[in-house]
């Protein structure tokens, strides 16, 4: 494995190289990325490249590793607090500015989310580590509410990508207080009988799933991209890959679509409105808009275990065409929003700007969804998801 020489030059070169990989990668995305790009970027030979790294894997891994470092250092020297509340807040508004901060570098962790998950999954342990040692003396084995505290890096992550990252803006001063109150009292004030909703979640997930989009051939096309995007990547992935899966001849896929960016165009719009529909019907009959809320939280799960390669395909999306991500993430967070608005209660839900706390749902989601559904050999049991269920919608204060 190649070692960057021992040399302030050599560790300076080193330093060069990674600042223009995530300059690249953040900006093409890590996928359709490559070792010339960077080389070209950071002013430097392909062979001196390889003098300090094997590839664009060991770049990705050292950019990765890099920032754990310093949200590590940044979280050992901020000052102690007083109380749980002033605890979150001060960790909200610390991790808000380290996005501002490193945005090219978040960027590239994001998508080490899937392209390099050892990576991403100690980054994360790392910062829940911190955090749960910040909670140790407050006792109530807060220090041990892993769940709780994945919940709310999920939080604080698609607050910090919504604001910093897409629309280019610093965090809205108010979301470190709607953090820590939502960390807290849960996201809704009310408390649904959470056995009852698993049961009918476990009866719905039971029921044959609708296949009948994929009985033509544009549909069989979608289904074999999702698995060949997946396990290739959409970067390395060729056409002819995701016409043999579906069992056809190469000339098959432009019958349907114009190219490879089109049929992922409409594989994410194909996933999205799936997740949209198994929602729905998870919360059909519900009495409240938490128990929706709640019911929509248990599709994702399932939805996860119907489409494991579906968040890599969301994220890569977003990097090919950021309008890939305005059709799903921008799309749910809208939809979510407006249905709140429409059916929640007064005083049902812990924060009142909808908008925000449908993010940080979304954000919840895919934390949890990432820790207990993709990295998890088994996933949550059926006391698991409900002691989850519980933390995130009713809080400390209702257990």
């Amino acid at each position: 494995m190649p070692i960057a020489p021992p040399t302030p030059k050599g560790l300076k070169t080193r330093e060069r190289i990674l600042k223009a990989s995530s300059e690249v990668f953040s900006r093409a995305g890590y996928g359709l990325s490559g070792v010339a790009e960077i080389c070209s970027a950071s002013d430097i030979a392909v062979g001196g490249f390889y003098r300090y790294f094997s590839g664009k894997e060991e770049v990705l891994a050292a950019i990765v590793s890099s920032l754990e470092a310093r949200l590590t250092e940044k979280m050992a020297g901020l000052p102690l607090e007083t109380s749980v509340r002033e605890e979150i807040e001060a960790v909200a508004g610390l991790y808000f500015r380290f996005v501002a901060e490193n945005k090219d570098f978040y960027q590239v962790m994001r998508e080490a989310e899937f392209a390099c998950e050892r990576v991403s999954k100690k980054f994360y342990a790392s910062f829940a580590a911190a955090i749960q040692g910040r909670l140790e003396k407050y006792g109530a084995g807060l220090e041990e509410d892993e769940a709780a505290v994945y919940a709310l890096i999920g939080t604080l992550s698609f607050v910090a990508v919504r604001n910093i990252i897409w629309r280019r803006k610093p965090v809205p001063k108010k979301a470190v207080a709607d953090a820590a109150e939502v960390f807290l009292n849960g996201v809704s004030r009310l408390g649904p009988d959470y056995a009852a909703l698993l049961e009918k979640a476990a009866a719905l997930k039971e029921l044959p799933a609708h296949k009948a989009v994929e009985k033509d051939t544009a549909g069989r096309l979608l289904a074999s991209a999702e698995l060949v995007f997946g396990r290739m990547g959409y970067g390395p992935a060729h056409i002819s890959e995701i016409t043999k899966h579906a069992g056809y001849a190469a000339g098959t896929f432009y019958t349907c679509f114009k190219s490879k960016q089109e049929a992922l165009a409409e594989l994410v719009v194909k996933l999205r409105d799936e997740l949209v529909l198994k929602a729905a019907r998870y919360s059909q009959g519900c009495s409240s808009r938490t128990e929706i809320e709640v019911m929509a939280f248990l599709a994702l799960f399932d939805f996860i275990s119907e489409h494991p390669y579906g968040y890599q395909i969301m994220r890569e999306a977003e990097f090919v065409d950021f309008k890939l991500a305005e059709a799903y993430y921008i799309y749910i967070l809208k939809n979510y929003t407006a249905r709140m608005r429409e059916t929640a209660a007064p005083g049902e839900f812990s924060i009142r700007d909808y908008e925000t706390l449908s993010l940080m749902m979304m954000g919840m989601g895919h934390m949890l969804g990432l820790k207990y559904a993709l990295w998890s050999a088994k996933g949550p049991d059926r006391e698991e998801m409900e002691g989850m269920l519980q933390r995130v919608f009713s809080g400390l204060t209702k257990n």
